[in-house]
């Protein structure tokens, strides 16, 4: 089941959302869930080639189920990530 996500009331942009238990929104930002870290930033990681492994290390307060869960979520709604990405820019 995925969710409507309005991003601007004026008609600007939404996404259907394909939502996951590790991964919740501030805004229109998806981030790891009890953390402050954006799905983007382990998106972009994964997408430059770095291994999952290192991307653990480097986060090693977030339990490996969630950020394979973060890299689903993006791998589901890759065109929001990817919107995301760009309002990161």
């Amino acid at each position: 089941m995925t969710t409507e996500l309005p991003l601007f009331p004026d008609g600007g942009p939404s996404f259907d959302v394909l939502p996951h238990p590790h991964v919740v929104f501030d805004g229109s930002t998806p981030l790891i869930k009890e953390t402050c870290v954006p799905v983007r930033r382990i998106w972009s990681f994964h997408r430059r080639g770095v291994p999952i492994a290192t991307i653990m290390a480097r986060y090693p307060q977030i339990r490996p189920g969630a950020i394979l869960d973060a890299l689903s979520f993006a791998y589901d709604n890759e065109s929001f990530i990817e919107w995301d990405l760009r309002q990161d820019s």
